[in-house]
């Protein structure tokens, strides 16, 4: 059994390149919060339809 739970850290967002590195347990949300803190010139797409 492995434990992720803490494993929500965004290691990177590159707003030159548009990419993003992140660990498994990141939400939309903490993207979302990262980018606003950082001010970073990228936004998150949200989900598609399920």
């Amino acid at each position: 059994m492995l434990d992720l739970k803490r494993l929500k850290r965004v290691s990177q967002v590159d707003d030159k390149r548009h990419f993003c590195i992140v660990e498994p347990g990141v939400s939309y949300f903490d993207l979302y919060e990262y980018i606003q803190q950082h001010q970073l010139k990228v936004w998150v797409d949200g989900p598609g339809p399920v």
